[in-house]
């Protein structure tokens, strides 16, 4: 329904008791009138002084509370209307050291949207009952929207309002509907009381808004032509059509060949007006129709639509003071936008937040859905090669294929490949390690550098089931077997016998071992997902946190220590991991080519997730989370 917004604005004279303004607003600009709707404001303080601070300072605040609810075209009415009190009302609290009450409605497409802060209230008069709608307390700002209805009238005013005029004063005054004589009634009171000054208040009155069409015709029977003017809709149909009826049943006299073209004339224009008034009937009933849907429909779903958007905004401000929170306001955001997109719900400000959602998943939740590149062909090395291990050091990385006893070292940034282990150097290979351009291999009899040749550095003392890393020029060993983890030290190109890493009485099952990596600590990787991280020896206490879904399977891990995030390869879950080295959350990489990845290596320093398929193929993912 169309209303007809009216309002009278009364304040007290400025004195002792403090200072007030009521202000009323409705844009020129189509799209600000359109978006923001009419604003009324009541502003008071306690301050007592007068004079040109006073003024200055009224119009700082009301310049300011405009800045904020109009600046922001994008933001919904509903919560840009309460930021705006919020800011403005927190700003000149701390500028002026005193109370601000500030209270603002806008009235945008037919909903009014209301905040109150300060102390201020808001109330409304309704079939001759009176309630609250809203009361703030101290620098809380509180806020609500709703549809008005015919007749209602609506009250803006500061907490001084309030206290002078109880409900039953305000039903007095309001009872007839007459603004002139609430107007009358409250301002004689309070110009009557002393310490008067910061008692103000907005009355805002809803009627219905009739557009009245005015038709005119020629016709009468007697052949005299009068003006007739059609006030309503409805007198119009039964008047026409009445006319119609009368016409179409009396007799028609034919007397000889003569024929009354006047009264054919009068009868055809009889018809055509009914016919019209009619269809216009009927298109005003089925506009109004609509139009009661669609009002409907837009109140089932514009206070979940409102508070996804003010979650939205919330989470965009939290990224960097609280990220778990942020996400968590984003998930929820996503949920109700999917929730009314799933009903059918077609609203322009539900099709922008879904577009802003789109654009904030990565910056917000950190999730990336990314097109993995292909960034070397194995198989185009070395005849038949296959990919079963991979690992790096710095900006180089080697890969191992077991069956042909042949590893190939890559430069990360060029792309230059080089192969430094050919099949008759060395009798079998189990497993491979890298540190600064040294390539080693565990073969069954020992730990071989390889190059141009391969030379034996460590002879076999251990068990069957070992694996081997290189880092800070030390080789490391873990036992799953014997649950042990051995360091030799290096010097130059030599290394020294085996000694126990961890720490005295330090016991661990390393039985349901995945995937292990070096970066001064070292970091194991289990079947069941979790990662133990190593210092000095002794297991420090670690935990993913923020992440969602969380792992099942843990594929493999990969950091160093110029890294600043530990990557977690989830095939199961199609996806790459980033988490600081505390266990926070930070991003994740998906796409359906990780489900079929085995191993990762990471370059912060060139941007790029490398990882190993099945099919000996090395694909890149560009990192957007640094």
């Amino acid at each position: 329904m169309d209303f007809n917004v009216a309002s009278v604005k009364i304040t007290g004279n400025p004195d002792t008791g403090g200072w007030t303004q009521v202000h009323d607003f409705k844009p020129d600009d189509t799209e600000k009138l359109k978006v923001r709707g009419h604003l009324f404001a009541v502003i008071a303080t306690s301050d007592g002084e007068s004079g040109m601070r006073n003024v200055a300072a009224g119009r700082e605040i009301l310049a300011r509370l405009h800045e904020e609810y109009f600046g922001n075209l994008k933001t919904s009415a509903f919560y840009a209307l309460k930021d705006a009190v919020e800011k403005v009302t927190s700003e000149f609290k701390a500028s002026l050291n005193e109370n601000i009450e500030i209270a603002a409605a806008a009235f945008v497409e037919g909903v009014l949207y209301t905040a109150c802060g300060g102390g201020t209230q808001a109330e409304v008069y309704r079939n001759n009952m009176v309630a609250k709608i809203l009361i703030s307390k101290g620098d809380e700002v509180v806020s609500a929207s709703g549809y008005p209805q015919e007749k209602d009238i609506f009250l803006l005013g500061t907490s001084s309002f309030f206290k002078v005029f109880t409900d039953g004063i305000i039903k007095a005054n309001l009872e007839g509907g007459s603004l002139e004589k609430a107007n009358e009634s409250f301002a004689g009171t309070i110009h009557s009381l002393p310490d008067s000054g910061n008692c103000a208040v907005v009355i805002i009155s809803f009627t219905k808004s009739v557009t009245l069409p005015v038709l005119e015709t020629e016709e009468r029977i007697s052949n005299q032509i009068s003006s007739t003017k059609f006030t309503s809709l409805k007198p119009q149909i039964v008047d026409a059509l009445n006319k119609f009826r009368n016409r179409f049943s009396k007799n028609v006299y034919v007397k000889r060949e003569e024929f009354d073209t006047g009264r054919e004339h009068n009868r055809k224009t009889v018809f055509s007006v009914g016919i019209i008034l009619l269809i216009l009937l009927f298109v005003s009933i089925g506009f109004g129709i609509k139009q009661k849907k669609d009002k409907d429909l837009k109140a089932s779903y514009i206070e979940k639509l409102n508070q996804a958007s003010h979650n939205f905004e919330e989470s965009q401000k939290l990224i960097t003071l609280d990220p778990i929170r942020s996400r968590e306001l984003f998930a929820d955001t996503r949920s109700i936008v999917n929730e009314l997109i799933s009903k059918g719900i077609k609203d322009e400000n539900l099709v922008s937040l879904k577009a802003k959602i789109a654009e904030s998943e990565g910056s917000i939740l950190g999730e990336y859905k990314i097109t993995p590149q292909l960034y070397l062909d194995l198989a185009l090395l070395s005849n038949s090669f296959k990919g079963d291990k991979m690992v790096s050091s710095s900006e180089d990385l080697a890969v191992l294929d077991i069956n042909a006893r042949k590893v190939v070292e890559i430069v990360i940034e060029s792309k230059k490949s080089k192969v430094v282990l050919g099949p008759d150097m060395i009798k079998d290979v189990k497993d491979l390690a890298i540190y600064s351009n040294r390539v080693f291999v565990l073969s069954s009899d020992g730990v071989y550098e390889v190059g141009d040749k391969a030379n034996k550095i460590i002879s076999n003392d251990w068990g069957e089931n070992v694996l081997i890393y290189a880092y800070a020029a030390n080789i490391y060993m873990l036992d799953i077997t014997n649950n042990k983890i051995y360091r030799f030290s290096g010097a130059g190109t030599t290394f020294g016998s085996k000694q126990n890493w961890l720490g005295l009485g330090e016991n661990y099952d390393f039985a349901d071992f995945k995937s292990w990596t070096i970066d001064g600590s070292i970091w194991i990787a289990s079947n069941n997902a979790q990662i133990k991280r190593f210092v000095q020896g002794v297991r420090d206490s670690f935990e993913i946190k923020g992440l969602s879904p969380s792992i099942n399977a843990i594929n493999a891990i990969y950091t160093n220590e110029e890294l600043e995030y530990l990557y977690i390869l989830d095939s199961e879950n199609s996806r790459v991991v980033a988490i600081d080295k505390e266990g926070e959350f930070k991003a994740q990489y998906s796409d359906p080519m990780l489900k079929n990845a085995k191993t990762i290596i990471t370059s912060e320093k060139e941007k790029k997730i490398i990882f190993l398929t099945d099919d000996s193929k090395l694909y890149s993912i560009e990192m957007k989370h640094l």
